[in-house]
């Protein structure tokens, strides 16, 4: 193990609580911002016996002298999609993760496998890729040639700008686009991160031939006799879907950049209108733009003032009420078989 450096911590795995992760790369992403100069990020799990040494080993040569090793205080694994984008927002010439210390580092390369193709092209400000994954490390050197010593930090305690120890206020980091919207999903942090990186053609990076063509995590929904009671629209987490009411009609319409693919307003829709015509391409994700979904003619509810299909005098929620004013019903069928057992 590397002299100096921290002792491998237990392994946290992702199912435990982020709480360390987020303070982590919180840490990480300031420090980051107050540096002068573009640090190489490799950044290791907790449990890894000496990530200094494997970072010398995966790393070129010419990348040693602006590389920091950071131990990461929970597993990879644990870490957003978006904290590669994020970081390298904040001014990193590059992110490795080395996974070849890590417990699980297959649930975190697959976690990482779309994302990882728009960003291992070299940022053409620093000439390396933006991010790389390495999952084993070539052997050690041979020959008597002497190797630099990489210093390994700990996220959780980064070391404090020079300016504020001598007691000057250090200047205030430059805020990225997602800094300031902590309570934003992993999803949504990681398309502001990647469209924020494209607004910059110089960097090259994400790369745009990928983007163009490899599916990206997202859904392109279409929707066949939607009634607007606006179910799909509340438990999209998202925030992907929306129903509009003007004029005595409601549309429903998606935001594919926010859509994560997760499903769930497929499952949740109550008459099954909802069904997917393909993935949505990365490009598609890193622009804004809305999707049609659907039309439907309504009027309000006569009971709760919801937008109501112009047949209906109620809204789904209030005709399932007024039918089943206990709150429950028996499924489709059970009707039929009590009658037939009771011989009616």
């Amino acid at each position: 193990m590397t002299e100096g450096a921290p002792s491998p911590a237990p392994h946290l795995s992702p199912d435990d609580d982020r709480g360390d992760t987020d303070l982590g790369l919180r840490a990480v992403r300031h420090w980051v911002q107050a540096r002068s100069t573009a640090p190489m990020l490799v950044l290791a799990c907790p449990e890894h016996p000496d990530p200094a040494d494997s970072a010398r080993r995966c790393l070129p040569p010419a990348e040693w002298e602006t590389a920091v090793v950071v131990r990461m205080p929970a597993c990879l694994g644990t870490l957003p999609r978006a904290a590669a984008p994020e970081v390298l927002l904040d001014g990193a010439a590059g992110v490795t993760y080395l996974l070849d210390g890590c417990a699980e580092p297959d649930s975190t390369a697959t976690s990482l496998a779309d994302v990882l193709p728009l960003l291992a092209s070299p940022d053409a400000r620093t000439g390396v890729p933006a991010l790389r994954v390495v999952a084993s490390v070539p052997e050690a050197f041979d020959g008597d040639e002497p190797t630099p010593s990489l210093h390994v930090l700990d996220a959780r305690s980064m070391p404090v700008p020079r300016r504020a120890l001598l007691g000057a206020e250090a200047p205030a980091p430059e805020p990225t686009p997602t800094e300031d919207d902590a309570a934003s999903t992993d999803h949504a942090r990681l398309v502001t991160a990647l469209a924020a990186l494209a607004a910059d053609p110089a960097r090259g990076v994400p790369d745009v031939g990928v983007a163009t063509g490899r599916p990206g995590p997202g859904l392109l929904l279409r929707a066949h006799g939607c009634t607007a009671c606006g179910v799909c629209v509340r438990v999209c987490g998202e925030g992907a879907l929306t129903l509009r009411v003007e004029d005595g009609a409601s549309f429903l319409e998606q935001r594919v950049d926010r859509c994560s693919g997760s499903g769930e307003c497929l499952d949740a829709c109550p008459v099954d209108a909802l069904s997917t015509r393909r993935r949505a391409r990365w490009a598609e994700h890193l622009r804004e733009g809305v999707l049609p979904l659907a039309v439907v003619d309504t009027h309000p509810c006569g009971r709760c003032g919801a937008p109501t299909p112009t047949h209906d005098d109620l809204c789904t929620v209030c005709a399932f009420r007024r039918a089943n004013p206990f709150g429950s019903h028996l499924p489709p069928g059970a009707e039929a078989l009590v009658r037939r057992a009771r011989g009616i």
